[in-house]
């Protein structure tokens, strides 16, 4: 006969297995009632990928002085740390622009540059994802160029699929910081994951409040549409939300570990929207330990932290919906930060 404890431990995991199953299923039901637009976002970064010299100027500079001749006005200094977050990127760059980027290798990072009206974007690009190569591609960066504003821009995972859906813009009006820690059960074969939240010392964990305001201000009531028209042909609204985001040098696709970051974090208030993997190497860098805090970290969700690589039986349809989906998070942080410039947020 069961015990209560053994059925109680009964009931949780197969709670804990329909949450997965929801997770997956919500996944996959997007990606098939909106399959069209998703395809048609990942066509766009694939015509980036396939036509570079369409957008980019091929003769490669490492003149630090060329860069810094470039810089002119407000400097806004973007931080990429996915080739599919750089290919949406520069692609729209190029659009908005209107004109091939300046490129340059100085170092061991590229840079792209380019003039949309009173903003210089200058974009570096992390090797990796991860914290230590998004603050050494930070810490590079601020040597050659001072940014009047940072930006990490890119795809995250959402917490609640109940409340938002894959593709809404996340704007981290915190920061929250956090290491994963593994070890063995020694009453069972289960494996233990603990998360433990990490202190930034001296360090704003929060973007200038100036900065946070002309966000709500400028586009709290404001439609904001995608540059990828939907399968209607029509534009598509893009929604947004602002609040905690956590950042930790882990990749989120299990349940077990995903339930340990929301116990460690759960007296947070408001609760977190989601997470990504960058937000901390901004947190470490040597401009924000001088005490910049012009910062703002916007991810859109592409998925849910869970069952990330099992949307098909086939290894590899799995994997193209999965790129095909990033893609479509990445058109949409894109076109956010994009309204933010034509509405001179910074």
């Amino acid at each position: 006969m069961c015990t209560n404890n053994e059925i109680k431990l009964g009931l949780q995991q197969e709670k804990g297995r329909k949450n997965e199953l929801s997770a997956s299923d919500n996944v996959k039901n997007f990606f098939e009632d909106n399959r069209l637009y998703i395809e048609n976002c990942f066509d766009y970064y694939n015509e980036y990928e396939a036509n570079k010299a369409d957008y980019i100027v091929q003769d490669c500079e490492s003149n630090v002085k060329k860069l810094q001749s470039m810089c002119m006005g407000k400097i806004i200094l973007v931080i990429t740390a996915n080739p599919i977050e750089e290919g949406v990127l520069l692609h729209g760059l190029s659009d908005a622009a209107t004109s091939k980027l300046g490129f340059f290798i100085i170092g061991n990072f590229p840079y792209h540059v380019c003039t949309i009206g009173e903003y210089t974007i200058v974009h570096t690009h992390a090797p990796r994802t991860g914290v230590e190569m998004t603050r050494r591609a930070i810490n590079a960066a601020t040597k050659h160029i001072e940014p009047t504003a940072i930006v990490l821009l890119g795809i995250c995972y959402g917490l609640d699929f109940n409340k938002y859906q894959l593709g809404d813009v996340l704007i981290a009006s915190t920061l929250k910081n956090f290491r994963l820690n593994f070890r063995d059960s020694d009453s069972s074969e289960e494996t233990i994951f603990e998360a433990e939240v990490e202190d930034s010392f001296g360090v704003s964990t929060k973007p200038r409040v100036e900065l946070q305001s002309g966000v709500n201000v400028k586009l709290r009531y404001r439609n904001i549409f995608s540059i990828i028209r939907d399968e209607r042909g029509s534009l598509r609204n893009i929604k947004w939300a602002d609040g905690t985001m956590l950042s930790a040098n882990c990749l989120m696709s299990s349940k077990k570990v995903k339930m340990a970051v929301l116990d460690a974090f759960g007296n947070v208030r408001p609760k977190p929207l989601g997470g990504e993997m960058e937000g901390g190497g901004l947190l470490n860098s040597e401009i924000l330990e001088k005490g910049f805090d012009n910062w703002i970290v916007m991810k859109s969700i592409c998925d849910w932290g869970e069952k990330k690589n099992s949307l098909s039986s086939d290894p590899e349809t799995s994997a193209k919906m999965k790129d095909a989906i990033q893609a479509m998070a990445m058109v949409h942080s894109w076109s956010v930060f994009y309204e933010m410039i034509k509405q001179r947020v910074f």
